[in-house]
Parts: C-alpha cells; sequence; structure tokens
C-alpha cells in the first residue's frame, strides 16, 4: 500500500519520479522514493508515536531539497506538486469501504472486517 501511495505521488510530480539526487554525493531514489528508515533512522518521532499509540500508519512527503525556499520558488512547487496531491488525495476513495449490517439491515455495533491474507 505504501509503495502504491508513494509511486501515485511520485509518478504524477512534475519531476520527483526522476530520482534526482539534491546535491553531488547525495542518494538517488529509485522512482522518487524511499523507505524513510532505510534512508535515515529517526525514533521517537511523530511517526513512532501515531503508530505506537493510535496504530497509524504515515507517509511524509520530502517537497523540496532546501527547508526554506525563497517565496519566488513557491508558485514552482505548487506546479510541480498540484497533480500530484490531487491524485494521492484521491487514492482515499480506493478499498473496501461501507457498513456492516444485519439481516434487518440495522447497523452492527462494534463491527469490524477483516479481509483474508492481510493482516492489519
Amino acid at each position: 500500500v505504501f509503495s502504491h501511495l508513494a509511486n501515485t505521488y511520485s509518478f504524477n510530480h512534475g519531476r520527483m519520479y526522476l530520482g534526482e539526487p539534491c546535491k553531488l554525493g547525495a542518494p538517488r531514489f529509485e522512482n522518487g522514493t524511499t523507505n524513510g528508515a532505510a534512508w535515515y533512522p529517526l525514533t521517537g518521532g511523530m511517526q513512532d508515536y501515531n503508530y505506537i499509540w493510535h496504530g497509524v500508519m504515515e507517509i511524509t512527503l520530502e517537497l523540496s531539497c532546501c527547508k526554506y525556499p525563497q517565496a519566488s520558488e513557491l508558485q514552482g512547487f505548487w506546479e510541480d506538486n498540484r497533480k500530484a496531491l490531487m491524485k494521492f488525495l484521491g487514492e482515499a476513495h480506493r478499498g473496501v469501504k461501507g457498513f456492516v449490517k444485519n439481516e434487518e439491515f440495522e447497523p452492527i455495533e462494534g463491527a469490524s472486517k477483516k479481509i483474508r491474507g492481510r493482516d492489519l
């Protein structure tokens, strides 16, 4: 799922999918994506907190090599990222969703769905 989401963003971005390094000697990421833990370890961040305490997994988007780009560059960032962001957000509509109801079509309180072969 995460590779799919990352690739959805990268391949719809103006140039992220090229995987160009930020500077000479910096790592090059195939298709412009990486597993963050493989890039650099970070313990105790928001992603750890959200996963450990709430079971939430996250994706971090690094949109620039520069932490504080000039205001004159912001329009270019928007142009590069607009389509990718819309496609990424559209992925929220994929998957299994709905209501669990009994034979009388009444909601079943506390019901959950399990997909065979998927351990979530």
